[in-house]
Protein backbone atom coordinates (compact mmCIF):
# COMPACT_ATOMS: atom_id res chain seq x y z
CA UNK A 1 0.00 0.00 0.00
CA UNK A 2 1.30 3.39 -0.91
CA UNK A 3 1.84 5.61 2.07
CA UNK A 4 -0.59 8.53 2.10
CA UNK A 5 0.86 11.92 2.87
CA UNK A 6 -2.17 13.05 4.84
CA UNK A 7 -1.61 13.41 8.55
CA UNK A 8 -3.69 11.89 11.32
CA UNK A 9 -6.23 14.01 13.21
CA UNK A 10 -4.83 12.60 16.46
CA UNK A 11 -1.22 13.68 16.08
CA UNK A 12 1.32 14.83 13.56
CA UNK A 13 2.16 11.46 12.01
CA UNK A 14 1.62 9.87 8.64
CA UNK A 15 -1.96 8.61 8.42
CA UNK A 16 -1.09 5.16 7.06
CA UNK A 17 1.98 3.08 7.86
CA UNK A 18 3.31 0.57 5.35
CA UNK A 19 4.23 -1.76 8.21
CA UNK A 20 0.65 -1.99 9.57
CA UNK A 21 -2.06 -4.39 8.40
CA UNK A 22 -5.36 -2.53 7.89
CA UNK A 23 -7.34 -5.43 6.47
CA UNK A 24 -10.77 -6.04 8.09
CA UNK A 25 -12.81 -9.23 7.98
CA UNK A 26 -15.94 -9.15 5.87
CA UNK A 27 -18.85 -10.79 7.70
CA UNK A 28 -19.70 -12.94 4.70
CA UNK A 29 -16.39 -14.71 5.34
CA UNK A 30 -17.35 -15.54 8.94
CA UNK A 31 -18.71 -18.99 9.78
CA UNK A 32 -21.63 -18.77 12.20
CA UNK A 33 -21.19 -20.82 15.38
CA UNK A 34 -23.44 -21.82 18.24
CA UNK A 35 -22.66 -20.72 21.80
CA UNK A 36 -20.58 -23.42 23.45
CA UNK A 37 -21.05 -24.22 27.15
CA UNK A 38 -18.59 -25.61 29.66
CA UNK A 39 -21.56 -26.18 31.99
CA UNK A 40 -24.86 -25.80 30.09
CA UNK A 41 -26.73 -22.56 30.87
CA UNK A 42 -24.30 -21.65 33.67
CA UNK A 43 -20.70 -21.29 32.45
CA UNK A 44 -20.04 -20.49 28.76
CA UNK A 45 -16.84 -21.75 27.18
CA UNK A 46 -13.94 -19.38 26.47
CA UNK A 47 -15.60 -16.57 28.47
CA UNK A 48 -15.43 -15.06 31.96
CA UNK A 49 -17.78 -16.26 34.70
CA UNK A 50 -17.84 -14.64 38.14
CA UNK A 51 -18.58 -16.34 41.45
CA UNK A 52 -19.44 -13.60 43.96
CA UNK A 53 -20.12 -13.70 47.69
CA UNK A 54 -19.35 -12.57 51.24
CA UNK A 55 -16.59 -14.22 53.20
CA UNK A 56 -17.46 -17.53 54.81
CA UNK A 57 -20.59 -18.31 52.77
CA UNK A 58 -19.18 -21.16 50.68
CA UNK A 59 -17.42 -19.53 47.70
CA UNK A 60 -14.27 -21.64 48.00
CA UNK A 61 -16.28 -24.79 48.66
CA UNK A 62 -18.38 -24.00 45.58
CA UNK A 63 -15.51 -23.50 43.14
CA UNK A 64 -13.51 -26.44 44.49
CA UNK A 65 -16.64 -28.59 44.11
CA UNK A 66 -17.02 -27.38 40.51
CA UNK A 67 -13.42 -28.05 39.48
CA UNK A 68 -13.48 -31.41 41.25
CA UNK A 69 -16.43 -32.46 39.10
CA UNK A 70 -14.85 -31.05 35.92
CA UNK A 71 -11.52 -32.77 36.62
CA UNK A 72 -13.16 -36.21 36.49
CA UNK A 73 -15.83 -35.48 33.89
CA UNK A 74 -18.78 -35.57 36.27
CA UNK A 75 -21.76 -33.25 36.71
CA UNK A 76 -21.72 -30.34 39.16
CA UNK A 77 -24.02 -30.15 42.18
CA UNK A 78 -26.33 -27.58 40.55
CA UNK A 79 -26.74 -29.41 37.23
CA UNK A 80 -29.56 -31.67 36.11
CA UNK A 81 -28.17 -35.04 37.09
CA UNK A 82 -29.84 -36.65 34.08
CA UNK A 83 -27.52 -34.80 31.69
CA UNK A 84 -24.71 -36.64 29.94
CA UNK A 85 -21.32 -36.62 31.59
CA UNK A 86 -18.43 -34.71 29.99
CA UNK A 87 -14.81 -35.43 29.26
CA UNK A 88 -12.41 -34.79 32.17
CA UNK A 89 -10.77 -31.36 31.91
CA UNK A 90 -7.37 -29.93 32.85
CA UNK A 91 -7.70 -27.09 35.34
CA UNK A 92 -5.36 -24.44 36.67
CA UNK A 93 -6.22 -22.49 39.81
CA UNK A 94 -4.46 -19.59 41.51
CA UNK A 95 -5.45 -18.59 45.04
CA UNK A 96 -3.96 -15.96 47.30
CA UNK A 97 -6.50 -16.58 50.07
CA UNK A 98 -6.53 -20.27 51.00
CA UNK A 99 -3.43 -22.49 51.38
CA UNK A 100 -3.13 -24.94 48.50
CA UNK A 101 -1.67 -27.69 50.69
CA UNK A 102 -4.30 -27.66 53.45
CA UNK A 103 -7.70 -26.04 52.80
CA UNK A 104 -7.87 -26.52 49.03
CA UNK A 105 -6.08 -29.87 49.04
CA UNK A 106 -8.57 -31.18 51.61
CA UNK A 107 -11.60 -29.93 49.68
CA UNK A 108 -10.34 -31.51 46.46
CA UNK A 109 -9.70 -34.81 48.25
CA UNK A 110 -13.10 -34.93 49.92
CA UNK A 111 -14.79 -34.07 46.62
CA UNK A 112 -12.92 -36.96 44.96
CA UNK A 113 -11.24 -34.73 42.37
CA UNK A 114 -8.93 -36.27 39.81
CA UNK A 115 -6.05 -34.29 41.28
CA UNK A 116 -3.63 -35.09 38.44
CA UNK A 117 -5.87 -32.85 36.29
CA UNK A 118 -5.73 -29.94 38.76
CA UNK A 119 -2.61 -27.75 38.78
CA UNK A 120 -1.52 -24.60 40.58
CA UNK A 121 1.32 -22.27 41.43
CA UNK A 122 1.03 -21.57 45.18
CA UNK A 123 1.39 -18.10 46.64
CA UNK A 124 4.57 -19.26 48.38
CA UNK A 125 6.20 -19.76 44.95
CA UNK A 126 8.07 -16.63 43.79
CA UNK A 127 6.56 -17.12 40.32
CA UNK A 128 3.07 -16.45 41.71
CA UNK A 129 3.43 -12.67 41.32
CA UNK A 130 3.96 -13.18 37.56
CA UNK A 131 0.45 -14.62 37.18
CA UNK A 132 -1.57 -11.62 35.99
CA UNK A 133 -4.53 -11.35 33.64
CA UNK A 134 -2.50 -9.47 31.05
CA UNK A 135 0.82 -11.31 31.44
CA UNK A 136 2.64 -13.32 28.81
CA UNK A 137 3.60 -15.69 31.61
CA UNK A 138 -0.06 -16.72 32.03
CA UNK A 139 -0.19 -17.49 28.32
CA UNK A 140 2.85 -19.72 28.72
CA UNK A 141 1.22 -21.61 31.60
CA UNK A 142 -1.87 -22.28 29.48
CA UNK A 143 0.20 -23.61 26.58
CA UNK A 144 2.67 -25.67 28.62
CA UNK A 145 0.05 -27.31 30.85
CA UNK A 146 -2.70 -27.58 28.20
CA UNK A 147 -5.16 -25.90 30.58
CA UNK A 148 -8.87 -25.81 29.70
CA UNK A 149 -10.23 -24.03 32.79
CA UNK A 150 -8.67 -21.24 34.87
CA UNK A 151 -9.78 -20.16 38.36
CA UNK A 152 -8.54 -16.94 39.99
CA UNK A 153 -9.28 -16.30 43.69
CA UNK A 154 -9.75 -13.42 44.28
CA UNK A 155 -9.92 -10.89 41.44
CA UNK A 156 -7.70 -8.26 43.10
CA UNK A 157 -4.63 -10.49 43.22
CA UNK A 158 -4.29 -10.80 39.44
CA UNK A 159 -4.99 -7.39 37.89
CA UNK A 160 -1.56 -5.79 38.15
CA UNK A 161 -0.36 -3.01 40.43
CA UNK A 162 -0.88 -0.23 37.87
CA UNK A 163 -4.59 -0.92 37.32
CA UNK A 164 -7.03 1.36 39.14
CA UNK A 165 -10.07 -0.87 39.71
CA UNK A 166 -12.26 2.03 40.82
CA UNK A 167 -11.87 3.98 37.58
CA UNK A 168 -14.37 3.28 34.81
CA UNK A 169 -12.96 1.28 31.86
CA UNK A 170 -9.51 0.72 33.41
CA UNK A 171 -10.26 -2.96 33.93
CA UNK A 172 -11.56 -3.49 30.43
CA UNK A 173 -8.24 -3.62 28.59
CA UNK A 174 -6.83 -6.03 31.18
CA UNK A 175 -9.85 -8.32 30.93
CA UNK A 176 -9.97 -8.06 27.13
CA UNK A 177 -6.55 -9.69 27.13
CA UNK A 178 -7.91 -12.49 29.32
CA UNK A 179 -10.84 -13.04 26.96
CA UNK A 180 -8.44 -13.15 24.01
CA UNK A 181 -6.46 -15.90 25.74
CA UNK A 182 -9.74 -17.76 26.29
CA UNK A 183 -10.66 -17.54 22.61
CA UNK A 184 -7.23 -18.41 21.22
CA UNK A 185 -6.53 -21.35 23.55
CA UNK A 186 -10.15 -22.44 24.21
CA UNK A 187 -9.87 -21.74 27.94
CA UNK A 188 -12.81 -20.94 30.23
CA UNK A 189 -12.19 -18.44 33.04
CA UNK A 190 -13.78 -18.36 36.51
CA UNK A 191 -12.99 -15.37 38.74
CA UNK A 192 -13.89 -15.15 42.43
CA UNK A 193 -15.14 -11.73 43.55
CA UNK A 194 -15.97 -10.33 47.00
CA UNK A 195 -19.07 -8.30 47.86
CA UNK A 196 -19.14 -4.71 49.07
CA UNK A 197 -21.29 -5.41 52.18
CA UNK A 198 -24.01 -2.95 51.08
CA UNK A 199 -27.36 -3.49 52.79
CA UNK A 200 -30.62 -3.67 50.83
CA UNK A 201 -28.68 -4.34 47.65
CA UNK A 202 -28.38 -7.39 45.47
CA UNK A 203 -26.79 -8.66 42.29
CA UNK A 204 -24.75 -6.05 40.43
CA UNK A 205 -25.06 -3.50 43.24
CA UNK A 206 -23.45 -5.87 45.72
CA UNK A 207 -20.47 -7.00 43.63
CA UNK A 208 -17.37 -5.10 44.75
CA UNK A 209 -14.64 -3.50 42.68
CA UNK A 210 -15.01 -2.24 39.11
CA UNK A 211 -18.31 -2.40 37.23
CA UNK A 212 -16.28 -3.35 34.16
CA UNK A 213 -15.84 -6.87 35.49
CA UNK A 214 -19.64 -7.31 35.72
CA UNK A 215 -20.14 -5.92 32.21
CA UNK A 216 -17.49 -8.15 30.64
CA UNK A 217 -18.51 -11.35 32.43
CA UNK A 218 -21.02 -13.43 30.47
CA UNK A 219 -22.35 -15.20 33.55
CA UNK A 220 -22.42 -14.09 37.20
CA UNK A 221 -23.26 -16.40 40.10
CA UNK A 222 -23.77 -15.34 43.73
CA UNK A 223 -23.16 -17.60 46.71
CA UNK A 224 -24.65 -16.68 50.08
CA UNK A 225 -26.41 -17.78 53.26
CA UNK A 226 -30.10 -18.58 52.75
CA UNK A 227 -30.91 -19.12 56.43
CA UNK A 228 -29.49 -19.51 59.92
CA UNK A 229 -29.81 -23.29 59.61
CA UNK A 230 -26.71 -23.72 57.45
CA UNK A 231 -28.50 -23.54 54.09
CA UNK A 232 -26.67 -21.64 51.32
CA UNK A 233 -27.73 -20.47 47.87
CA UNK A 234 -26.07 -20.61 44.44
CA UNK A 235 -27.88 -17.97 42.39
CA UNK A 236 -27.22 -17.02 38.78
CA UNK A 237 -27.66 -13.24 38.58
CA UNK A 238 -26.56 -12.61 34.99
CA UNK A 239 -26.56 -14.70 31.83
CA UNK A 240 -25.84 -13.10 28.46
CA UNK A 241 -26.47 -16.26 26.48
CA UNK A 242 -29.67 -17.63 27.99
CA UNK A 243 -32.32 -17.21 30.66
CA UNK A 244 -31.39 -17.17 34.33
CA UNK A 245 -31.44 -20.59 35.95
CA UNK A 246 -33.26 -21.47 39.19
CA UNK A 247 -31.31 -20.86 42.39
CA UNK A 248 -29.83 -23.97 43.98
CA UNK A 249 -30.08 -24.39 47.74
CA UNK A 250 -27.38 -26.47 49.39
CA UNK A 251 -25.68 -27.37 52.63
CA UNK A 252 -22.03 -28.20 53.25
CA UNK A 253 -21.13 -31.48 54.93
CA UNK A 254 -17.40 -31.87 55.58
CA UNK A 255 -16.42 -29.69 52.59
CA UNK A 256 -18.83 -31.54 50.28
CA UNK A 257 -21.88 -29.75 48.85
CA UNK A 258 -25.24 -31.47 49.23
CA UNK A 259 -28.09 -30.05 47.17
CA UNK A 260 -31.30 -29.65 49.17
CA UNK A 261 -33.57 -27.97 46.61
CA UNK A 262 -34.17 -25.03 44.28
CA UNK A 263 -35.97 -21.70 44.54
CA UNK A 264 -36.92 -18.76 42.35
CA UNK A 265 -35.40 -16.33 44.88
CA UNK A 266 -32.34 -14.34 43.87
CA UNK A 267 -29.56 -12.62 45.79
CA UNK A 268 -31.58 -9.44 46.40
CA UNK A 269 -34.47 -11.46 47.89
CA UNK A 270 -32.15 -13.19 50.35
CA UNK A 271 -30.41 -9.94 51.26
CA UNK A 272 -33.75 -8.21 51.81
CA UNK A 273 -34.87 -11.01 54.13
CA UNK A 274 -31.56 -10.85 55.95
CA UNK A 275 -31.82 -7.08 56.46
CA UNK A 276 -35.41 -7.36 57.70
CA UNK A 277 -34.42 -10.20 59.99
CA UNK A 278 -31.51 -8.22 61.43
CA UNK A 279 -33.76 -5.21 61.99
CA UNK A 280 -36.38 -7.35 63.72
CA UNK A 281 -33.72 -9.06 65.79
CA UNK A 282 -32.19 -5.73 66.82
CA UNK A 283 -35.60 -4.44 67.98
CA UNK A 284 -36.09 -7.52 70.14
CA UNK A 285 -32.58 -7.13 71.58
CA UNK A 286 -33.32 -3.49 72.30
CA UNK A 287 -36.54 -4.46 74.06
CA UNK A 288 -34.76 -7.16 76.08
CA UNK A 289 -32.17 -4.66 77.29
CA UNK A 290 -34.90 -2.21 78.29
CA UNK A 291 -36.74 -4.89 80.28
CA UNK A 292 -33.52 -5.91 82.05
CA UNK A 293 -32.77 -2.27 82.82
CA UNK A 294 -36.23 -1.84 84.34
CA UNK A 295 -35.98 -5.01 86.44
CA UNK A 296 -32.49 -4.09 87.59
CA UNK A 297 -34.19 -1.29 89.53
CA UNK A 298 -37.31 -3.07 90.74
CA UNK A 299 -39.68 -5.94 90.06
CA UNK A 300 -42.41 -5.01 87.57
CA UNK A 301 -45.86 -6.17 86.51
CA UNK A 302 -46.68 -7.01 82.87
CA UNK A 303 -48.49 -3.73 82.22
CA UNK A 304 -45.46 -1.72 83.38
CA UNK A 305 -43.25 -3.73 81.02
CA UNK A 306 -45.68 -3.08 78.18
CA UNK A 307 -45.50 0.64 78.92
CA UNK A 308 -41.93 0.51 77.62
CA UNK A 309 -43.33 0.10 74.09
CA UNK A 310 -44.26 3.76 73.81
CA UNK A 311 -40.94 4.92 75.18
CA UNK A 312 -38.97 2.69 72.79
CA UNK A 313 -41.36 3.23 69.86
CA UNK A 314 -41.78 -0.49 69.31
CA UNK A 315 -44.83 -2.77 69.31
CA UNK A 316 -46.16 -4.57 72.36
CA UNK A 317 -45.73 -7.85 70.45
CA UNK A 318 -41.99 -7.14 70.24
CA UNK A 319 -41.88 -6.54 73.99
CA UNK A 320 -43.87 -9.73 74.54
CA UNK A 321 -41.34 -11.67 72.48
CA UNK A 322 -38.46 -10.05 74.37
CA UNK A 323 -40.07 -10.95 77.69
CA UNK A 324 -40.64 -14.55 76.54
CA UNK A 325 -37.01 -14.93 75.40
CA UNK A 326 -35.69 -13.54 78.68
CA UNK A 327 -37.90 -15.97 80.58
CA UNK A 328 -36.77 -19.00 78.52
CA UNK A 329 -33.13 -17.91 78.96
CA UNK A 330 -33.62 -17.89 82.73
CA UNK A 331 -32.75 -14.20 83.04
CA UNK A 332 -36.15 -13.11 84.39
CA UNK A 333 -38.78 -15.05 86.30
CA UNK A 334 -42.57 -14.54 86.39
CA UNK A 335 -44.63 -14.97 89.55
CA UNK A 336 -48.39 -14.92 89.99
CA UNK A 337 -49.80 -12.61 92.66
CA UNK A 338 -53.35 -12.11 93.94
CA UNK A 339 -56.12 -14.59 94.70
CA UNK A 340 -58.36 -13.48 91.83
CA UNK A 341 -61.19 -13.11 94.39
CA UNK A 342 -63.13 -9.91 94.75
CA UNK A 343 -60.88 -6.93 94.17
CA UNK A 344 -57.73 -9.02 94.61
CA UNK A 345 -57.05 -9.52 90.90
CA UNK A 346 -54.45 -12.00 89.84
CA UNK A 347 -51.44 -10.41 88.14
CA UNK A 348 -47.99 -11.50 86.95
CA UNK A 349 -44.92 -9.82 88.37
CA UNK A 350 -41.47 -10.26 86.87
CA UNK A 351 -38.16 -10.18 88.70
CA UNK A 352 -34.56 -10.36 87.53
CA UNK A 353 -32.87 -13.69 88.25
CA UNK A 354 -29.49 -13.12 86.58
CA UNK A 355 -27.54 -9.90 86.56
CA UNK A 356 -26.78 -8.93 82.94
CA UNK A 357 -24.44 -6.12 81.90
CA UNK A 358 -26.11 -3.65 79.56
CA UNK A 359 -24.08 -1.33 77.34
CA UNK A 360 -26.68 0.57 75.35
CA UNK A 361 -29.32 1.59 77.88
CA UNK A 362 -29.35 3.87 80.85
CA UNK A 363 -31.28 2.38 83.71
CA UNK A 364 -35.02 2.78 83.22
CA UNK A 365 -36.65 3.95 86.42
CA UNK A 366 -40.38 3.53 86.43
CA UNK A 367 -42.63 3.80 89.47
CA UNK A 368 -41.83 1.20 92.10
CA UNK A 369 -44.44 -1.39 93.00
CA UNK A 370 -46.42 -0.60 96.07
Amino acid sequence: MDTLKNTSVFNDITLLDDNEDYHMISMDEVEEKEIQWLIPNYIPKEQITLIVGDGGVGKTTSWTSIISALSKGELCFFENQEEDKREPLKIGFFSSEDPHDSIIKKKLRLNLAKQSNVKTIPITDKRFHKVKFNSQYLEGLIIENKLEVLVFDPLQSFIGDSVNMGARNTMRSTLNNLIALGKIYHVTIIIIVHTNKREMAGGRNRASDSSDIWDIARSVIFVGDASDEGIHYFSQEKSNYGKLQPTTLFKIEDSVIVKVGTTSKKDFDFQKEKTKGNKKKSLVEEAKEAVISLLNDHDAYSDEIYNLAEELDISKSTLKRARAELTSEGIIKPKRTGSNKGNDKQRTIFSLVKKVQIQRFKKYRGPKIQ
